[in-house]
């Protein structure tokens, strides 16, 4: 009986496999954008079991000329997380979506909308606002150091210095991970603060609060602020 066994335990293996994971599929169809409406194509989405987004278990689907993609063997009636790679660039996207019933393609009710981009030298594309963003990594500075460091960055072709008020209330975004609402490729964390331009008082500069999308002056030489340089896109 043992001899038995051991001839037949890898196609039972081999069974329960196919029993468990070669059942019923479904599907999703979607169109990949950026937030100007202008398609994305040639880069890939991955579709990762919500719950498990630290496993190395995906789907993949490549997003044709007319930035389309499919997925047809996914579970039926199961939530997903889709993220798009590039070997140009990077983003901190997720996009949760869910699946219908077994053998049913649904279309994406909109499409998703990839807004940042990270390329490779650390530069943050924004296309709803045509704006480039390079932000410090590492502790804050005070506003002086701030507006030195960003004029003496040659990141891209240089060209940087430190935004107004209203640019960087358009980089507020929803952030369910951090305190700090801004898009993950901008490393949010315990500082929440941001540095403008300075204003007319030397010991006050404007610095804006992305906790709760407001600015307000602090002092010139506070070091627990972020500093993010800006210019147009290129």
């Amino acid at each position: 009986m043992p001899t038995v066994f051991s001839r037949t335990a890898p196609f039972i293996a081999a069974l329960v496999l196919c029993l468990t994971g070669c059942g019923p599929r479904a599907g999703i169809r979607g169109v990949l954008e950026d937030a100007s409406g202008r398609p994305v194509s040639g880069v890939t989405v991955l579709a990762v079991k919500a719950g498990e987004e630290g496993s190395k278990k995906f789907l993949s689907a490549k997003v044709g000329g007319d930035a389309t993609f499919s997925f047809e063997k996914l579970l039926p009636q199961s939530r997903y997380v889709l993220r798009v790679a590039s070997k140009d660039w990077v983003s901190g996207a997720a996009f949760p979506v869910g699946t219908g019933q077994a053998g049913s393609i649904i279309p994406l009710p909109k499409p998703l909308v990839l807004r940042f981009t990270m390329t490779p030298d650390g530069v943050i594309k924004d296309s709803a606002t045509g704006l480039e963003w390079l932000p410090l990594s590492g502790p804050g500075l005070d506003a002086y150091k701030a507006a030195g460091w960003a004029r003496k960055q040659k990141a891209a072709g240089g060209g940087w210095h430190l935004p107004d008020i209203s640019e960087l209330k358009r980089l507020v975004s929803v952030n369910q991970e951090s305190a700090c609402q801004l898009d993950p490729l901008f490393n949010p964390g315990r500082l929440c603060f941001v540095w403008s331009n300075p204003a007319g008082d030397p010991r006050k500069t404007p610095a804006f609060d992305f906790r709760c999308g407001r600015a307000m002056p602090l002092s010139s030489l506070d070091p627990n602020v972020r500093t993010f340089a800006v210019r147009v896109a290129r």
